[in-house]
């Protein structure tokens, strides 16, 4: 706890005297030499200033005299020298000291301090006389202009009585008063050792008190609580529990929060100072020895340099700092991480980066038992250096760097050889030393069974395994249901076999210690990417064990799941297709299941792409895959065989194939050629072509004797219409993509019943209805047919004759004519001449009279009424001429 302490830290030495302001804008420490001229005997002063980053000396005032001290704002733009004569102060810029910027009339009195506050003002507090028959010393205060040096507010010792609102009130009286974090506030300490730690509360806007803030709950002092250092809206208080530094605590008061951060004890004598960031709290050994020579505020106080780093926050000892002795703390807020050790004597500074110093966070193990072998411990924290070292109980061991966060060291078995708790540290060249953590050296315990544990990836206890042991068979061990295991067992050495999830992993020869068995699973991930590497989704997850299980569905392409390190088969199922892998997780814990990108593509005969293919894949039934756009379709698949199938133009084509080797699938068309040909094989039109697909389907017409299409390589029945007739035809394009259809000649010829071709006949087919076919010429009507077998007709004297016949067998049609002969006879069977003969067919057609009994005429074999008329006598009869082609009429 620091005794005495002056208000802005004000130094007097016989020989001279010291100034420095806790927070300077520069890092410069000023001083004020007496120097005697023994030339005129008198004594002469000036003001000089060590740049504590280059050790640069250099003088700001010179060949003075009558200066009683001097004074500089914070910022350090505004120096003030007052004349130990009048108690005026004069104020000048250091930067240009040979002009006078604003003299203070003190009348005899003293400014004892100088402040800068928000708003680009400073606060100048101190004793200022007046004449009333005896010259008394008032306190005033000053809110001035940083710039101008203007007032802008003041106060008297009247006004002190009556206005205790104002900002400056503790500020002029002398009291522990520093701003706010935000400079919105003022904070006065209030003493107060009975319930607690208060501070008065002034605005700086408006100059008046607001308020008092308690920092914390704390309360019932012994001695004290005493304001110790104070910055940016924190202090730090002292305060013992008893009589003597024994009982001694460090307070840190977030006062801006009202909160206490942090409670340091440290008993012994000290001076305690915030950095001017307030992360850290220094605490400065300061020893009472009468006999040591005057440094800082007491005579008798001895600095032996040893400084401990707190964080502020927590209170954690960060580094004990080993300096020289009598140097003195400069902070400045300029320079927030930066720790200034001034030695006078000197005139140099140490200065350190608190931001960088060494500290100790960790240590692995923390605990070891006696009686165990040699070990490595492995130290984490920051700042460590290539020629940092360990030091165990302040004895240094073998140290490796590893890197600025980690450190390790040789720990003998003679340093854990007996139950103790040494002190871990970390020492650097300069003699600054880390924060200590204890390591803990436990009595080897007596061994009477194993402990196991089942532990997740992430060290969470796992509560639904099972373990076995072997001990001649397979035994159960004891089962905390806590994720741990115990089995009381005085054998040396097990085989454990633990069970998760239906997997298991088996330890063989597993010897007895104190330690606890781990089983630790691995955060099996199972990734599913497609052809780019991107990840996807539903694809479906499981892993055999015993059986195949559920593992889960991938989100954002994964799925986990926590299982024993052991080699595993797991299923992908995607888009109703499945793929295995086998891999040991225990050496890789991701699995990758990568689809390939299947590529339909539907080709013409010439290699061109094609669209309107429709195409499916088969798993486990024919499932969609797309229609050909550009002439593909694509889909992310597992690198499996699958049958593809093409449907295009109402047919379909089935092709297997393992995409894993190529995952281009093509389905080529062929160009499908249907010729017409006549009976001499030239091409010929107007035949119109279907095939069958499911249903008859359009193929199109010759033209110039040909119909092409493109049509997937399968064996189709076309059909070719031509002449009102149609011929089917079933042919395999793949094998032969030429289809050809042949007609042939059909001659229907007409003969008489002598075998003479004769004319005149009208000759019809039927296909559908009566067509055309044409006359005889010569005895014979010719049309090109496909070859079919046709109804024919020959009409001939009006008299018509069907008949049926193939042409494909015979294509000439022969109608044959028979001579009807009409004979009339009277009862006495004597021929009958000019009896008038005639025969129906569709109307009574006249044959002629008869000559000698008789008249003929040929006429196509068929049934027909006949007629003769002799005198009044008419006789109809009907005969068949196929059967008889005489037609006897008898006259009575």
């Amino acid at each position: 706890m620091k005794k005495n302490k002056l208000f802005f830290g004000l130094v007097l030495f016989a020989s001279n005297i010291l100034f420095f302001i806790n927070a300077f804008a520069q890092p410069y420490k000023y001083n004020l030499d007496f120097i005697y001229n023994p030339q005129n005997n008198n004594t002469e002063q000036k003001i000089y200033r060590v740049n504590l980053r280059t050790g640069e000396l250099d003088t700001v005032i010179s060949d003075r005299s009558g200066l009683a001290k001097f004074l500089l704002n914070p910022s350090q733009t505004k120096l003030f020298l007052e004349d130990s004569r009048s108690g005026d102060c004069e104020v000048i810029d250091p930067e240009m000291p040979d002009s006078t910027l604003k003299i203070f009339y003190t009348h005899g009195g003293t400014i004892s301090g100088v402040l800068d506050g928000p708003d680009n003002t400073m606060y100048v507090s101190g004793w200022f006389g007046y004449y009333d028959g005896d010259t008394v010393g008032l306190s005033g205060s000053y809110i001035i202009n940083r710039n101008t040096l203007t007032i802008i507010d003041s106060t008297s010792i009247s006004e002190i009585d009556l206005r205790q609102d104002l900002a400056i009130h503790g500020f002029h009286n002398n009291l522990s008063s520093f701003l706010s974090s935000d400079k919105s506030n003022f904070y006065t300490f209030v003493y107060n050792d009975k319930t607690g730690i208060y501070f008065d509360v002034a605005s700086t806007k408006t100059n008046r008190h607001i308020g008092r803030k308690r920092c914390g709950i704390l309360g019932g002092f012994v001695y004290g609580p005493s304001i110790e250092d104070e910055r940016n809206g924190y202090a730090i208080i002292s305060y013992e529990t008893s009589a003597g530094f024994a009982y001694q605590k460090y307070v840190v008061c977030n006062v801006d929060s009202g909160a206490i951060e942090s409670i340091i004890p440290f008993t012994q004598r000290a001076d305690v100072y915030l950095s001017a960031d307030t992360k850290y709290t220094l605490i400065e050994e300061a020893n009472w020895d009468p006999s040591a020579a005057t440094r800082k505020y007491l005579p008798g106080e001895y600095i032996p340099g040893n400084i401990y780093v707190y964080e502020s926050k927590s209170g954690k000892l960060i580094q004990r700092l080993a300096l020289p002795p009598q140097g003195e703390v400069l902070l400045f807020d300029n320079y927030p991480n930066m720790l200034y050790y001034y030695l006078p004597v000197q005139h140099r500074s140490i200065n350190i980066d608190l931001s960088k110093l060494t500290s100790i966070n960790s240590l692995n193990p923390t605990t070891s038992y006696t009686g165990s072998s040699n070990f490595t411990i492995t130290i984490s924290g920051k700042n460590f250096t290539s020629s940092s070292i360990v030091n165990w109980n302040g004895t240094a061991k073998s140290t490796t760097f590893i890197a600025d966060s980690i450190l390790q060291a040789s720990i003998l078995a003679s340093d854990i050889a007996v139950v103790d708790s040494p002190l871990v540290t970390v020492k650097n060249p300069d003699g600054s030393e880390s924060n200590s953590i204890r390591f803990y050296i436990k009595q080897q315990p007596v061994i009477t069974g194993y402990n196991v544990k089942l532990i997740n990836s992430n060290g969470t206890k796992l509560t639904t395994g099972s373990l076995q042991y072997y001990d001649g068979v397979w035994k159960d061990a004891i089962n905390n249901n806590d994720g741990t295991f115990f089995i009381n067992t005085t054998a040396k050495t097990l085989s454990l076999r633990m069970t998760y999830e239906y997997g298991t992993q088996t330890k063989s020869n597993v010897s007895i210690s104190t330690d606890t068995i781990v089983f630790q699973t691995v955060n099996a991930q199972i990734q599913l990417q497609n052809s780019n590497g991107a990840l996807i989704d539903t694809g479906t997850v499981q892993y055999y064990a015993g059986a195949w299980r559920t593992l889960g569905t991938t989100i954002n392409g994964v799925a986990v799941k926590e299982l024993l390190p052991a080699s595993y088969s797991f299923r992908m199922t995607y888009a109703n297709a499945s793929k295995d892998k086998q891999q040991d997780i225990g050496a890789n814990a991701t699995i990758i299941f990568k689809t390939v990108n299947a590529q339909v593509q539907l080709q013409n005969s010439s290699g061109a792409l094609m669209d309107t293919g429709s195409v499916q894949y088969y798993s486990g039934s024919w499932l969609p895959l797309g229609t050909t756009i550009n002439g593909v379709a694509t889909k992310e698949l597992l690198p499996n065989s699958y049958s593809f199938r093409m449907s295009y133009a109402y047919a379909s084509k089935d092709l297997q194939q393992n995409i894993d080797s190529s995952s281009i699938v093509i389905f080529k068309t062929v160009n499908t050629t249907v010729q017409l040909q006549n009976s001499q094989g030239s091409f010929i039109d107007t035949g119109v072509v279907q095939y069958y697909s499911g249903a008859w389907r359009a193929f199109g017409s010759t033209i110039n004797g040909v119909s092409n299409k493109e049509l997937l390589p399968n064996s189709y029945s076309f059909r070719m219409y031509y002449a009102s007739a149609s011929k089917d035809k079933q042919q395999d394009i793949g094998a032969s993509a030429t289809v050809i259809f042949q007609t042939v000649q059909a001659q229907v010829q007409l003969q008489n019943s002598q075998g003479t071709l004769i004319d005149t006949g009208i000759v019809q087919y039927y296909s559908g209805a009566w067509r055309s076919l044409g006359t005889t010429t010569s005895g014979t009507a010719t049309k090109e047919l496909l070859p079919n077998s046709y109804s024919f007709r020959m009409t001939y004297a009006l008299v018509s004759l069907d008949k049926t016949q193939d042409l494909s067998s015979d294509a000439t049609v022969r109608f044959s004519t028979v001579l009807c002969t009409i004979r009339v006879k009277n009862s006495q069977s004597q021929l009958v001449d000019n009896a008038l003969a005639s025969y129906y067919s569709g109307a009574w057609k006249q044959i002629g009279n008869t000559v000698n009994g008789v008249i003929t005429k040929e006429l196509l074999p068929v049934s027909l009424s006949f007629r003769v008329k002799y005198g009044t006598q008419q006789i109809d009869k009907t005969q068949n001429l196929s059967t008889n082609n005489v037609v006897d009429f008898v006259i009575q």
